[in-house]
């Protein structure tokens, strides 16, 4: 839960593998997909980004978004983890306070900002005010 997936144009590589009936649930997450690579048969999809490329195989998701997150510099990640900045989200993005209730989260997202245990997060790795 709480992933940001970024594939660039020429990035072709499967976002999951798994099979049907897994087991795992995956939740608000932004998958940011400009290549063509597929997904997965199974788990359990709730509440995720799905932005770009949309292959035959995108998983169902009733409570899925497909605009564009607004991260503030998609595709700017490199070593280190300040490069991550790049994947904060904008003011106006749709992601923020939309996803759902992870009750055990631990309390901090991957930046260190709190993350509620009683109240809907963003969607992604960032819950941190709007940049």
């Amino acid at each position: 839960y709480n992933n940001d997936v970024y594939l660039s144009a020429s990035d072709n590589a499967s976002i999951t593998n798994d099979v049907a009936n897994s087991g795992i649930t995956y939740s608000n997450n932004i998958i940011y997909k400009l290549g063509t690579g597929g997904y997965g048969t199974g788990g359990t999809w709730t509440h995720n980004v799905f932005y770009g490329n949309h292959p035959a195989s995108e998983p169902t998701d009733s409570s899925k978004l497909t605009t564009d997150p607004l991260f503030v510099s998609p595709g700017s990640g490199g070593a280190g983890r300040s490069s991550a900045t790049g994947y904060e989200l904008k003011t106006g993005s749709p992601a923020i306070g939309s996803g759902i209730l992870i009750s055990s989260n631990g309390g901090l997202d991957f930046f260190g900002n709190t993350v509620s245990g009683t109240t809907a997060s963003d969607r992604g790795a960032y819950n941190g005010p709007p940049q």
